[in-house]
């Protein structure tokens, strides 16, 4: 539910060596690597890494810019519909223009484009802002480091309007015992397919874990239950509760991840 229009074969995974995280923890910014798109009702998450150098110039015939906090889909959407609006505000002053000549209408027409170029990048501009609460680990934007608030499988985008900060898109440390690997982000460039990829027994390797132990890991799952095949009908109830399982698993242990990221602050 996560994979964003602008992707890369999901092939990660199928590496005999998985990824490593992209920078050290200390020099990650979340925001060049996968963030939530904050178009309404969309969940997707989409990387500006993977876009051209022409994506957010402005575009033909009226210059209008993409919004940057949307993924590819929604930006692309959201530019049709203002070009749309345009095209019929147009229409609109040349069909009531009444005695006004072609050249006053023109001028009244530019006069309200230049308005609506500056009413989209003031738009664009607090989408931007609320993006960065969202995914950056700034002063003020932890509400209480010491409060424990529970985890989700996953973040969402479900309320717009919640400008909070989401500890999810920040390094975190492997819950594996004795595991000494560097801090990771699932939503890293390098690792998002690996985590965010159903495998071919239905698995995602789990985001709480490193990338090598979530290797190791969900490999190990997967021969226990290729090891119970033959038994059937009782075979497809125990795999599900293996899913069930894994997902509750995540739930533990990310209130713990989120409790030492907090604390790290």
């Amino acid at each position: 539910s996560y994979q964003s229009t602008a992707s890369a074969p999901a092939v990660l995974y199928s590496d005999p060596t998985p990824p490593s995280p992209s920078q050290p923890p200390s020099q990650y910014n979340p925001l060049e690597h996968y963030v939530p798109c904050l178009a309404p009702s969309c969940n997707k998450h989409y990387t500006s890494s993977l876009l051209g150098p022409t994506f957010y110039l402005p575009q033909q015939p009226h210059q209008l810019v993409r919004k940057k906090a949307f993924c590819v889909k929604c930006a692309n959407q959201e530019l049709r519909l203002a070009n749309h609006k345009v095209k019929q505000t147009f229409e609109s002053m040349r069909q009531n223009a009444g005695r006004k000549t072609l050249g006053q209408i023109a001028v009244e027409f530019e006069l309200w484009k230049e308005q609506f170029h500056q009413d989209r990048a003031l738009e664009a501009k607090a989408l931007i802002a609320s993006q960065k609460k969202k995914v950056l680990k700034i002063a003020g934007s932890i509400n209480n480091q010491k409060e424990k608030t529970p985890a989700t499988p996953a973040p969402t985008n479900n309320d717009k309007n919640d400008e909070s900060w989401d500890w999810r898109y920040t390094p975190r440390p492997c819950t594996r015992k004795d595991c000494k690997s560097q801090w990771y982000s699932p939503f890293d460039n390098k690792l998002y397919f690996l985590y965010h990829t159903s495998r071919p027994s239905g698995l995602i390797p789990l985001p709480t874990l490193c990338p090598r132990c979530a290797k190791t890991d969900v490999e190990a799952a997967e021969e226990r239950m290729e090891g119970r095949k033959n038994e059937g009908t009782m075979w497809e109830q125990w795999c599900e509760e293996v899913r069930r399982d894994r997902e509750m698993e995540v739930e533990f242990w990310e209130k713990a991840q989120e409790r030492l990221v907090r604390e790290e602050g």
